[in-house]
């Protein structure tokens, strides 16, 4: 797994609170590293940038890196 699609992104320290990707909800009620509206894992700014930090070595992350998708 490519790590900088890991759903580990959050310690589970963090109080900061996320949006959902509802579309009604006009603020954050989440905690950071819960399941958003979508299913996916919601994550606040600073957890993902310290994650990105620690696992891209600096290089920048794009989707088309997931030249494997398909083979798995």
């Amino acid at each position: 797994m490519n790590p900088m699609r890991d759903i580990n992104k959050s310690s589970g320290v963090c109080e900061e609170k996320v949006w959902s990707g509802r579309p009604s909800e006009t603020e954050p009620k989440l905690k950071c590293g819960s399941t958003g509206w979508n299913g996916d894992v919601v994550f606040c700014g600073k957890c993902e940038a310290e994650w990105d930090k620690k696992y891209s070595n600096g290089m920048p992350y794009y989707p088309d890196d997931d030249y494997d998708d398909g083979i798995l």
